[in-house]
């Protein structure tokens, strides 16, 4: 579990998180929405360690892993496309040599306290490199990359060879071999065309961890996640569902904070009506009083403003992006995606 524990963060006066307080379990698949500036990329940027709270702490599993993916593009250059997919492995390549070393040592040792340490930690470097699939990570890499939509020919490439945005399908690549039990994805569709983020969607579907993700493709979130979190005026408020859901769900609470602040504005003013009527009226004085009192101990509520997001059209067609449709599945899943982008 990922816990944020009374999490504070500003820029100069102005409150990003005020005293959070949230989690998600180890397999959560959270939407993080709300308006630009709200603060989404700063709480991401946290969880991954990129950036401190002023004040609380952000907990999660020992030896659990956070992976980030930033707007950015990153800096690459002087490996082919698919060696540098790979390097993102390293610490893999590590326990792969520790574990040779571990093979040599017993090796030469059959007995006593340092061959059993030493068949101690071979079994623990050999059920990591198992449990992470590291024999078949070539595989699994170009696996990936053709699903972003790479082709054979780009796997000998030198990656300063591609653009920005084609950097970020390589980071995101990176990022979905790495594997970490907690992925942090900060618009992550930015870069890809349509058939790219249909295998995204059923890649993050089948996904062995937790994920939270930022994005304005309103159909990727509703395919991806199934709980929404709502950043404003620094404070989380968790929906059930998706993101269409969560657009119900924030419209009925937005009805309900009216009503109440409408009731509430009304008693005051009866109190207040009351109090200006009988106030010089000797026999009404202790009513009076009380009034007074309880318009004393209220605490006046802030009209709730509407945070209406703001669709834009983005229909896209992937036969013009394509030029043909490239089997009947995805046609049917691209014809359906007339998709809204979240405000």
């Amino acid at each position: 579990m990922l816990t944020l524990d009374d999490i504070s963060k500003s820029f100069g006066a102005r409150r990003i998180l005020d005293r959070v307080s949230w989690s998600m379990d180890d397999a959560a698949r959270v939407g993080l929405v709300g308006l630009n500036g709200a603060g989404k990329t700063t709480l991401l940027r946290m969880v991954a360690e990129e950036t401190a709270p002023d004040s609380g702490r952000i907990a999660r599993p020992q030896k659990s892993r956070v992976g980030y993916l930033a707007q950015d593009a990153p800096e690459m250059g002087g490996r082919r496309l698919l060696a540098e997919t790979l390097s993102v492995l390293e610490r893999m390549h590590e326990l792969e040599r520790r574990g040779r070393e571990l093979e040599d040592l017993l090796a030469r040792e059959h007995s006593g306290p340092s061959h059993d340490a030493a068949l101690a930690e071979y079994g623990e470097v050999l059920h990591e490199l198992e449990r992470r699939d590291f024999y078949s990570a070539e595989a699994r890499a170009k696996a990936v990359l053709f699903g972003l939509g790479f082709k054979e020919d780009d796997l000998e490439r030198d990656v300063k060879e591609f653009s920005g945005g084609i950097r970020m399908r390589i980071a995101l690549a990176k990022l979905l071999l790495d594997a970490p039990d907690f992925l942090m994805l900060d618009e992550p569709t930015n870069h890809l065309d349509i058939e790219a983020r249909n295998w995204l969607e059923d890649y993050l579907g089948a996904y062995q961890g937790a994920i939270i993700v930022v994005s304005h493709d309103r159909y990727f979130l509703d395919r991806v996640t199934d709980r929404t979190l709502e950043l404003a005026r620094g404070h989380l408020t968790e929906y059930p569902g998706g993101y269409s859901r969560y657009l119900v769900q924030r419209d009925e609470r937005y009805a309900i904070e009216i009503a109440a602040y409408a009731n509430q504005r009304a008693e005051i003013e009866h109190m207040e009506a009351f109090v200006s009527r009988f106030r010089y009226q000797a026999s009404k004085a202790r009513l009076v009083q009380s009034r007074k009192s309880s318009l004393k101990k209220s605490t006046a509520w802030n009209l709730p403003r509407a945070r209406k997001s703001r669709p834009r059209s983005s229909s896209r067609s992937v036969s013009a992006a394509r030029g043909a449709w490239p089997n009947s599945s995805t046609r049917a899943r691209s014809t359906a995606r007339s998709r809204c982008t979240t405000g």
